[in-house]
């Protein structure tokens, strides 16, 4: 198992290097460091996200079982019953007037009050993400084991999506759903779906992600581009062993010219730098290609699709965000596992019972 051992690379030496730059204060190389409670909490999250997912894969992948699939659907309905109510009480304390999109990425976040936050996090990216990834596994726990797309349940979760006034689940589970359903489908439905979504693209960029507004520097996309650009012009400054855990946030309020107070860089991989270095970044895109390889060796042939439209979401919320130090990437890789090991286990067991 490559990817385990990548991983635990990737701990120890975030560990290791998070010790000498706070423990021994080297400060000539880290420059953004104390360790302080936020970073604290992180990192004992970060340990305890990877044995989380170490342990459900290892329990899972000789584990067939219906039950287990109920198991997680019903976690599933629950989390967007929450979700959905959620997003009805920050709509209705608005009083209405932030349905879907908004003109910027600025005036969409206003959605969001902390205190009426009682499920998830108020913030309107990170509230987004867990829709798209929560949303890509409701979806996929059904299309897998039934073979047809539940109408009700996309519904449910572009609603979700489309309240949330964040483009990031509605881009990501367009691009995972559109690739799975396109490697599904015979060639007379390839092109009924490539004419549907010629037909809706302009609506797509030009009303949900409002594309116009990709270089302004008051929208979220222009935003980044600014994060990014400042990256790459201060690549100079960054050691190869990063700058010290969570750095991010100090790095762009010391050389950005536009700083809105995000602690990190919103791209997971560019985060890794800063925080870790080469090695630290290198080992974490190997932990990720051989977890993919892992996936895909003991499925089905069916199954290849699956996997590569199960990582679209995850990269296309990785290089605008940044969760590599939540939850959330370890909950959704086990679940993805779950679902896709289980149902390639399905087709496996009917094909030998057909063979006898």
């Amino acid at each position: 198992m490559g990817w385990v051992a990548w991983l635990s690379v990737y701990i120890a030496y975030a560990l290791l290097l998070t010790f000498l730059y706070s423990g021994l204060g080297l400060q000539a190389h880290a420059l953004d460091t104390p360790i302080g409670p936020e970073e604290l909490t992180n990192l004992v999250k970060l340990i305890v996200n990877s044995f989380f997912l170490v342990a459900v894969v290892n329990w899972s992948k000789d584990t067939y079982t219906p039950t287990l699939r109920r198991h997680l659907d019903l976690m599933l309905h629950c989390t967007f019953a929450l979700i959905l109510l959620q997003l009805i009480v920050y709509i209705e304390h608005s009083g209405f007037d932030k349905i879907g999109s908004s003109e910027s990425s600025n005036a969409a976040g206003y959605l969001y009050d902390p205190a009426l936050c009682f499920w998830g996090v108020p913030e309107k990216n990170v509230f987004g993400a867990k829709i798209a990834l929560f949303g890509f596994i409701y979806l996929f726990n059904y299309y897998i084991w039934e073979h047809r797309l539940p109408i009700w349940r996309a519904v449910i979760v572009f609603l979700c999506a489309f309240l949330s006034n964040s483009r990031t689940p509605m881009a990501a589970l367009f691009i995972g759903i559109i690739y799975v359903l396109f490697r599904h489908l015979r060639i007379g439905g390839r092109v009924v779906l490539s004419l549907c979504v010629t037909a809706i693209l302009p609506f797509i960029l030009g009303r949900l992600l409002r594309v116009d507004n990709f270089l302004d520097p008051d929208d979220g996309m222009g935003v980044r581009i600014v994060y990014w650009s400042t990256f790459f012009s201060r690549f100079s400054d960054v050691s190869i062993f990063g700058r010290g855990f969570m750095s991010a946030g100090k790095f762009l309020a010391t050389y950005s010219p536009i700083y809105l107070g995000e602690p990190q860089i919103h791209n997971l991989f560019l985060n890794n730098y800063l925080d870790f270095g080469i090695f630290g970044s290198l080992s974490y895109v190997l932990f990720l290609v051989f977890f993919y390889r892992f996936c895909q060796r003991d499925s089905a042939v069916w199954a290849s699709w699956y996997w590569t439209g199960a990582f679209l979401p995850l990269l296309a919320i990785m290089l605008t965000l940044s969760t590599g130090y939540d939850s959330d990437t370890a909950v959704y890789l086990s679940a993805i596992y779950i679902i896709g090991h289980c149902a390639s286990r399905k087709t496996s067991r009917l094909g030998t019972e057909i063979s006898t």
